[in-house]
């Protein structure tokens, strides 16, 4: 019998630590490549899956990869690699650059791009135990790429800032965040000046199981029901990955 194939193996060779989730593959589908679309930036790029989807199934022209981590950085470069080895990809089409923090790419570089796709670290540390917050503490590369604060938001709010201050024009932003945040709390986190932002896509999933308890704590209240999009799901829950997306005024 043979091995299923997961849906990031025609993409990458590395998957590094950990295979691209399902928070990757919905960003990768729902990032709306338009013909004007052509140039994409993808922040905390990882292992390079989502950028090189586009390249290959969206047929954008080219993508610059940047990433905090500088372990990373290593596998986007061997993926990337691996595809020009391919033929699948020109060097042309790519430049992955060396590993900084997303608030020290330059403006002129930002603009050079038609949109911006940031896979964000959004893992919210209230919302699991003490051992599971202390197991992901513990390893400086998951703390890194995971953690986002109490509520999951900090590192949308960072971003938001951000590009609110990023000179104009600037490229439209798009990313996913977890309705289990909350609606309520995603919008407060994304209010700045200068700049728009809308969900464009909302996507069904099951709530992964070490959130189960404060769903079941949210779920009592029915407004916090529908600000977290909670429903159930036989013993489990289901909730929406919404696809954001920033467009400047």
């Amino acid at each position: 019998m043979s091995t299923p194939t997961e849906w990031w193996q025609a993409y990458i060779g590395d998957c590094g630590c950990e295979k691209p989730s399902k928070l990757s593959q919905l960003l990768a589908e729902t990032i709306p490549i338009e013909p004007r679309t052509k140039k994409l930036l993808d922040m905390g790029c990882g292992t390079g899956i989502i950028g090189l989807y586009c390249l290959l199934e969206k047929k954008a022209s080219s993508v610059t990869f940047i990433e905090i981590l500088h372990e990373w950085i290593d596998i986007t470069r061997a993926n990337v690699s691996l595809k020009i080895k391919e033929g699948a990809i020109t060097p042309s089409q790519v430049n992955v650059v060396d590993a900084m923090p997303f608030d020290r790419i330059s403006p002129e570089v930002v603009a050079q791009h038609d949109m911006v796709v940031f896979n964000l670290p959004q893992f919210p540390e209230d919302f699991v135990s003490p051992s599971e917050l202390s197991e992901i503490g513990a390893d400086p590369i998951r703390a890194k790429y995971r953690l986002a604060g109490r509520d999951g938001l900090k590192m949308a709010r960072d971003f938001s800032q951000w590009y609110a201050c990023l000179r104009q024009p600037k490229p439209d932003a798009v990313f996913v965040l977890w309705s289990i945040l909350g609606k309520r709390q995603i919008a407060e986190a994304l209010k700045a000046d200068g700049f728009q932002w809308k969900i464009i896509q909302e996507t069904p999933i099951p709530l992964k199981p070490e959130f189960s308890r404060v769903a079941a704590e949210f779920f009592q209240d029915a407004e916090e029901k529908d600000n977290r999009m909670l429903a159930r799901d036989g013993d489990g829950w289901t909730i929406h990955v919404l696809t954001i997306r920033l467009t400047d005024i």
